[in-house]
């Protein structure tokens, strides 16, 4: 297995992406490519060891060349996945179009190429419904090498949240909708894996429970574009002794300037024969039903769910007993409704329902009675560990009938047992409506009395499901999740799909959309009256071009010195070098046709920027200059023709500046906002600001470095190891072929012996011991001797400031034995280690790189705009939780893991002067989180911190969570009542305890177990076997 080379690369394409993504719905959308090298992906293909270097294998032929994605991997249960083979077939598409085939020769750059191509291929602008981020990235991982036949095999690993997303709902209902609050409405992509569309999918229905025994069914749905009815399903399941129907036409409509994110509406026709321990209960039921949810408002998502459902039909039992005042056949008509709420932090999760029905028989428009129904749950994700969740799993529900003088049928009384049943049928809202204790069968907890199975008229329950993976196979593996570059990367790309997304809010509102109509303006309107201006985009290029060619014939007229020098400075403006006609002709031609750039362009010809002036005004300036010259050289008509030309510039500047700065005031946000956060990050007038602590510790950690040029290991100056070779074949191939100035001058100083072994040595082998022995005594031969820098010999070299001020230094005994050692760690990174002391500082150097841009970033931080200030700010003192934090907060962390072997490598003191500065930036870091966090926001930012936030926490569960393999032990806990008891010991809490195994594939959990009933009466169960099969919504 290859480890992940440093210089993977990365592309953000967040404006193209979230562009994409507003032609349907604002979605924040991060699309992140990883050009790194391979890694175990849970087969068995690869079972022939590859070296660690890419380009030993050049020229070697491709053995194979095959693409795989996570759903690829077979598993117990891979016959459920229907959707690999049409995985599969699109591979196979893809394969036929890569550079790179099987039976050709492997060449970097091709391969290179067909990265570029799977990441552009899966990194699609175009969400699936349901998804509010897309995520794709790309690896590959080399196999079967074999060196006597120079054959490697090469197979491309492609990750995209679109597989991930079609597995979580392959058994998930086609209208479930927990996560659609800013999913796009319609597909636009006809190709995408998840569009059914037009499609009839079948499903099948296997389950078990101890009442209904063993039973079966299936499911088909058809999905159409046809507006008012767009879901057509057809639910059938049945046993020896039950039978369920269900038949659904739907719709929906989104909303995208409204309150209401949706609203769902339903016609349906259900019915149901299911055995409850001595009685029997059947419904057939006609419904009609609307639904709908708010968008997620405040920093909670706290998101509304309504609905309600009118139903009619009959309601039957078969008692074994003849009680008149226990309908067993009863007309049946229902309005029901409801009002729900959910809300998130984190990884929590609180919901809350309250249900009404009003009911009758069926008979008149009389209310028989009355149902009342509360349900509350709360979810919670511990991640003590990545990917190893601790999962507990709240509920608590509770209900009433209330009779008016009228019959309640038996199958409306409330039935207990180890199914939930919802209050409305069809909605993705699910609302108990029955106590649920999953130590009794379904419905069998019904005894309400000594021979009794009648079900009660009131009832609560309360559950606790608690359970905690013991063995994953992680969506990500570590060797990409855990990389820094890669964490680094996500931060990055988070913050710029944040300023596109404002951008896009801003963009969609309507007085700015009104605004850039008028500045725009119309072609095909009316002419305006002679000498009247509209002040628009259409008369600025008509009048720009006139001045243009006006200019353009002065010239070719060879005018006198002083004008020609005038007419210079319009092409070359002296204060900024701008082409004043050229550039000015460029920005409107791109205001006209580039919406996206509009905003910018408008404001760079008529404002300007900070510190320069807009376009028009300083071509106004420069032709104004050029007319003086006309008339002070006796030019009067072509003086008064320019004149003329230069009012109707100035006429449409001024009728277009008052709305260009409206225009620029929707959204704008001033940098004054951000004064108290940067006298905590950068204060000139403080010595205890971030600046300062960041530059303290470095000059600790620079001190470090010094005391350890005088130290043998594990400091700086010591003799190489065998094992400080790390890609000996590769470091063989360079001394060999001595193509650069460095490995030029080290084969010169080799022995004839050495020289000899370096020349015989084929790249198709492994260096021999004999070889490498022979290397590591030669260099240690030269790191001892006179000092190995040359200013010309290392000038292609990229030498830290570090190694460069000592070279500087002309060091001499330990010094320069460090000296040497360093300038070929770093002559040839990766190829030959650094010193311990190097490797152990060597995170710690990277976030203290990071801090210093970012903070250089800020210098004159009052003359930016309010985005170039913000976006270092926040990766300086923000960040984005575990997934990318905030970069003080990682040199504090760093900092306390360096304190043992600092310590151990004799530098107590300076580890305990780290630890003191260390504390210092944690304390500044949170006071400077505190003061971005008061920063007014506008609308549009509030929004797209929303979408954002949604976006970094589904990034967190990508990387740091989701499994696509988790088996876990899983408790459960219930108590549940039902009553009013007839007959006495009866209308008592039950309790049920339970134990099993929950194996989850993605976000589809697979629960098997057995609950008891600890406190059981005559004739009931002493337990009930779990079975289950749930959607786990982790982006929620």
């Amino acid at each position: 297995m290859t480890q992940l080379i440093a210089e993977a690369g990365i592309e953000i394409r967040g404006w193209e992406i979230l562009r994409g993504c507003k032609r349907y719905s604002l979605t924040a959308c991060c699309v992140l490519m990883l050009v790194a090298t391979c890694f175990a992906a849970g087969d068995s293909s690869a079972n022939k060891p590859c070296r660690d270097s890419v380009d030993s294998y050049i020229g070697y032929t491709l053995s194979d060349v095959r693409l795989v994605t996570p759903l690829a991997i077979k598993t117990p249960l891979s016959f459920l996945f229907g959707s690999q083979q049409k995985f599969q077939d699109e591979f196979t598409e893809v394969l036929a179009t890569l550079s790179l085939k099987k039976g050709e020769k492997f060449d970097r750059d091709l391969h290179r190429a067909a990265m570029q191509f799977l990441h552009e291929h899966y990194a699609e602008a175009v969400v699936s419904p349901g998804e509010r981020i897309r995520v794709a990235f790309v690896t590959f991982r080399l196999e079967n090498c074999d060196d006597a036949a120079r054959t490697v095999g090469l197979t491309y690993l492609v990750y995209s949240s679109e597989f991930l997303y079609h597995a979580s709902r392959i058994f998930e209902k086609s209208n479930d909708r927990f996560t659609r609050s800013l999913a796009p409405g319609k597909l636009a992509n006809a190709g995408s894996l998840v569009n059914t569309a037009g499609k009839l999918l079948p499903q099948p229905i296997v389950g078990y429970d101890r009442e209904r025994e063993l039973f079966a069914g299936g499911r088909a749905v058809l999905n159409t574009e046809n507006g008012v009815i767009n879901q057509m399903s057809l639910d059938a399941t049945g046993s020896a002794n039950s039978a369920t129907t269900d038949f659904n036409l739907a719709g929906n409509r989104e909303f995208t300037r409204s309150f209401l994110s949706h609203v769902d509406w339903r016609f349906a026709y259900n019915y149901f024969n299911l055995p409850s321990d001595q009685n029997r209960i059947k419904a057939g039921t006609g419904i009609a039903q609307i639904f709908g949810a708010s968008k997620p408002l405040g920093r909670h998502d706290l998101t509304f769910r309504f609905g309600t459902s009118l139903e009619g039909g009959n309601r039957q039992s078969e008692l074994p007993v003849n009680d008149p005042e226990l309908a067993q056949l009863l007309g049946y008509g229902a309005l029901k409704a409801y009002l729900g709420a959910t809300a998130n932090h984190g990884r929590r999760s609180w919901s809350a329902s309250y249900g009404f029905q009003l009911s009758n028989d069926g008979s008149d428009a009389s209310i028989d009675y009355t149902k009342h129904l509360f349900d509350a749950s709360y979810r919670l994700r511990y991640l003590w560990r990545e990917h190893f969740p601790f999962r507990l799993e709240a509920q608590f529900s509770a209900g009433a009938i209330k009779t008016h003088g009228g019959p309640v049928p038996v199958a409306e009384r409330f039935f207990g047992g180890n199914k939930l049943r919802p209050f409305i049928d069809g909605d993705d809202w699910i609302i108990n409506s029955t106590p649920y204790i999953r130590s009794f069968p379904q419905t069998a907890f019904n005894l309400v009395g000594l021979n009794a199975p009648f079900g009660g008229e009131h009832f609560f329950s309360a559950n606790l499901t608690l359970s905690q993976p013991v063995w994953n196979f992680p969506a990500v593996p570590p060797e990409v999740s855990q990389e820094q570059i890669i964490r680094d990367a996500l931060g990055g790309a988070l913050r710029t799909a944040r300023t596109a997304t404002v951008k896009t809010y801003i963009e969609d509102d309507l007085q700015y959309l009104a605004i850039r109509k008028d500045l725009v303006g119309n072609a095909a309107a009316p002419a305006p009256a002679t000498g009247e201006v509209r002040g628009n985009m259409i008369e600025l290029a008509q009048a720009v071009d006139q001045v243009d060619q006006q200019l353009t014939t002065l010239t070719s007229q060879n005018p006198p010195s002083e004008v020609a020098d005038a007419i210079a400075d319009v092409g070359n403006d002296p204060d900024f070098g701008a082409d004043l006609v050229g550039d000015s002709k460029e920005a409107i031609d791109a205001a006209r046709t580039d919406p996206d750039s509009f905003r910018a362009k408008a404001r760079q010809l008529i404002l300007g920027a900070k510190g320069m002036g807009g376009l028009i005004p300083r071509l106004v300036t420069a032709l104004d200059n050029v007319v003086d010259k006309l008339r002070a050289a006796s030019l009067p008509a072509p003086a008064k023709q320019l004149s003329d030309s230069v009012a109707t510039l100035k006429q449409i500047q001024a009728r277009m500046e008052p709305q260009v700065s409206t225009l620029i005031r929707i959204g704008e946000v001033k940098v004054d906002v951000f004064k108290p956060v940067m006298a905590v990050v950068k204060n000139d007038t403080s010595t205890d600001d971030v600046d300062d602590v960041v530059k303290k510790v470095g000059t600790i950690v620079a001190g470090i470095r010094t005391r350890a040029n005088t130290m043998a290991a594990p400091g700086r100056a010591e003799l190489l190891k065998t094992a400080d070779i790390q890609l000996p074949k590769k470091l063989a191939v360079k001394l060999r072929d001595a193509q650069d100035p460095v490995s030029t001058f080290l084969n010169s100083q080799f022995s004839a012996n050495t020289q000899a072994l370096l020349k015989a040595y084929k790249e198709t082998q492994d260096p021999s011991d004999q070889l490498i022995g022979a290397m590591v005594s030669e260099l240690n031969r030269l790191i001892s001797g006179p000092t190995l820098y040359d200013e010309d010999r290392f000038d292609k070299v990229e030498l830290s400031d570090e190694t460069q001020d000592l070279a500087d230094s002309n060091p001499q005994g330990a010094a320069l034995l460090a000296l040497n050692r360093a300038l070929l760690a770093e002559t040839y990174p990766s190829l030959v280690s650094r010193s311990q002391i190097d490797d152990t500082l060597e995170p710690l150097d990277g976030f203290l790189n990071d801090a210093t841009s970012a903070l250089d970033a800020l210098d004159n931080f009052e003359t930016a705009d309010a985005d170039q200030v913000r976006g270092p700010v926040h990766q300086l003192v923000v960040g984005f939780g575990d997934l990318a934090p905030p970069i003080t907060a990682s040199i504090s962390t760093q900092i306390k893991k360096l304190q043992q072997p600092l310590a151990s490598a004799g530098f107590a003191t300076e580890a305990k002067a780290l630890l003191a500065e260390g504390s210092k930036l944690s304390s500044l870091q949170s006071d400077a989180r505190g003061a971005f966090n008061k920063i007014p926001l506008t609308s549009m930012e509030r929004q797209a911190d929303r979408d954002i936030g949604y976006a970094a926490r589904s990034l967190d569960v990508i990387f740091r969570e989701i499994n696509l393999v988790e088996v876990a032990p899983v408790v459960t806990f219930d108590a549940a009542r039902i009553g009013p008891a007839v007959s006495p010991g009866f209308g008592k809490t039950h309790y049920g305890v339970g134990a099993g195994v929950r194996f989850t594939i993605v976000t589809l959990d697979f629960t098997a177990g057995y609950s008891f009933n600890l406190n059981r009466q005559p004739t009931e169960p002493r337990g009930a076997v779990l079975l289950s099969m749930t959607i786990s919504d982790l982006f929620r």
